[in-house]
C-alpha cells in the first residue's frame, strides 16, 4: 500500500526481495543495488553463482529499476576479482562494502546526467531464484577436485542459505565445515565423519 501511494520520489532499493509493481516503477525513480556485474546473475544469490560458475570477477551494479528483474539501465558498476580463496560469504561482504562506498558516486552520476541513464543492460546472463542452489545444494563426490573446491566455496554462505549436503550410503548428511589445501580437501560432516579428497 505504501509503494502504491507515493509518486515523484527517489527510492533506493538495497538488499531486499521486494519486486516493485509497475505503477510504482512508472511514477517514481528507483535505483537498485545488485551484487553482480549485470547482466550476469540476475535474481538471487548472485555471489554464490559467480563462484560456482567459475567467474574470474564479480562486483556490484547500481541500476535504475524497470518492470523486469535486474534489467534496468546501469548507472554504475565496480569489479571484484574472485580468487581460489574467495567464498560466497567473503564475496558478499566485499560487495556490500563497495556498494555502500559507491552510493555517493552513483548519486553524482545521476546528478550530472540529470537523472537519465544511458547504458542499458544487454540480455542474457542467467536468472536465479532464491531457492536455486548449485546442484540443488548437494556435493557430488565423483566431481574433480577443482569442481568440489568451487562448490564448497560457493555454498560457504554462513546461515544465509541452507547448508551443503552430501549423500553417503543413500543417506543425506550436512557438511559442517571444510579445509582446502594444496594436497587435499578435508570435509567434516554433521556426524563427525571426515572425508579427505
Amino acid at each position: 500500500e505504501f509503494f502504491t501511494s507515493i509518486k515523484n520520489t527517489l527510492i533506493i532499493s538495497a538488499n531486499n526481495f521486494y519486486i516493485f509493481k509497475k505503477s510504482c516503477v512508472e511514477q517514481n525513480f528507483i535505483i537498485n543495488y545488485h551484487n553482480s556485474l549485470l547482466p550476469k546473475h540476475k535474481g538471487c544469490n548472485a555471489h554464490i553463482w559467480s563462484i560456482w560458475e567459475n567467474d574470474k570477477k564479480s562486483g556490484i551494479t547500481w541500476h535504475k529499476v524497470d518492470c523486469g528483474i535486474d534489467t534496468g539501465e546501469i548507472i554504475l558498476q565496480k569489479e571484484i576479482q574472485i580468487t581460489e580463496e574467495t567464498t560466497a560469504l567473503k564475496l558478499l561482504k566485499k560487495q556490500h562494502i563497495i556498494a555502500i562506498e559507491s552510493l555517493k558516486e552513483c548519486f553524482n552520476i545521476l546528478k550530472i546526467n540529470n537523472f537519465s541513464c544511458e547504458k542499458s543492460i544487454s540480455y542474457g546472463g542467467g536468472y536465479h531464484k532464491k531457492c536455486d542452489l548449485p546442484n540443488n545444494g548437494i556435493l557430488d563426490l565423483s566431481w574433480e577436485k577443482e569442481k568440489i573446491n568451487r562448490f564448497l566455496r560457493a555454498m560457504d554462505n554462513g546461515n544465509l542459505t541452507p547448508k551443503a549436503k552430501v549423500f553417503i550410503k543413500n543417506k543425506e548428511i550436512e557438511i559442517v565445515c571444510y579445509k582446502i589445501n594444496e594436497t587435499c580437501i578435508e570435509i567434516i560432516l554433521d556426524n563427525d565423519i571426515i572425508l579427505k579428497i
